[in-house]
């Protein structure tokens, strides 16, 4: 899968290198504005010539050159925060503009980032709501990532429709005939079981799977698992109660 099965345990966590991934440069004009200064400056001015050499053939647009600049905010934000306002700045000019759903999702991931940056941390959590409905209808990863975000909400009957159905989909990988498949179906049918509180019945598939034929990496993961079965569950569901106590906060 595309994604990481524990994202939910790092929602917040770096995507630096998928932002990298693009190659975009910006256009020649001045950087002294109000949204730029100090660390933004340096390495809008260091990135320059890299970025003008870049394998783009098309002719440059306005998608190509905000994204630069906001993928240099983003860059300089641990410096300087105050990088995060222009961040969410071109990310909302950005969605705008660019309406392929996967450059949606990246987009808005920095977003969160900043959010999270600049301590606006439920604000942050909400917007993983939009972010989840950017993956396809029945993925496992909008499944999944709804059931944890509506257990942050603490509406319950929601988050287990969600994660029913996430089980579903992680059930039907392992009929794969591809063991990177069938690899990836264990790990997200422990995830979802783990996530509905259904600790018995995940403990009783972990050995259902080690004592069937599964691939080296498959085994591998499952007895981890099985060795540190409390560390695996206190890595999915504690971020989860922590990002509640955020959502909750105001209703105490």
């Amino acid at each position: 899968m595309k994604k990481s099965i524990y994202f939910l345990a790092v929602l917040l966590a770096s995507v630096m290198m998928s932002c990298g991934n693009k190659q975009s440069r910006p256009v020649n004009t001045s950087v002294q504005s109000q949204d730029t200064f100090g660390a933004y400056d340096e390495m809008y001015k260091d990135s320059f010539d890299i970025l003008i050499h870049s394998r783009i053939k098309s002719p440059l647009t306005k998608v190509n050159t905000m994204y630069t600049e906001m993928y240099i905010a983003l860059k300089t934000m641990a410096k300087d925060k105050r990088s995060a306002p222009m961040v969410i700045r071109k990310v909302d000019s950005l969605v705008v503009m660019d309406t392929v759903k996967a450059n949606q999702v990246e987009y808005l991931e920095c977003k969160q980032m900043a959010l999270a940056s600049l301590g606006r941390k439920k604000e942050a959590y909400k917007l993983g709501y939009r972010i989840f409905n950017l993956y396809p209808e029945n993925s496992y990863e909008r499944l999944v990532s709804l059931g944890g975000y509506y257990i942050t909400m603490n509406q319950m009957d929601s988050a287990n429709y969600y994660l029913e159905r996430s089980l579903t989909v992680a059930r039907s990988f392992l009929k794969s005939n591809s063991e990177k498949v069938q690899t990836d179906g264990a790990v997200c049918t422990l995830t979802s079981l783990i996530m509905l509180g259904r600790e018995k019945e995940a403990k009783s598939f972990i050995k259902e799977r080690l004592n069937s034929k599964t691939s080296a990496e498959e085994k591998e993961m499952l007895e981890d698992a099985e060795r540190d079965f409390d560390g695996l569950k206190k890595s999915l569901l504690e971020p989860l109660e922590e990002e509640r106590n955020v959502m909750m906060a105001d209703e105490k």
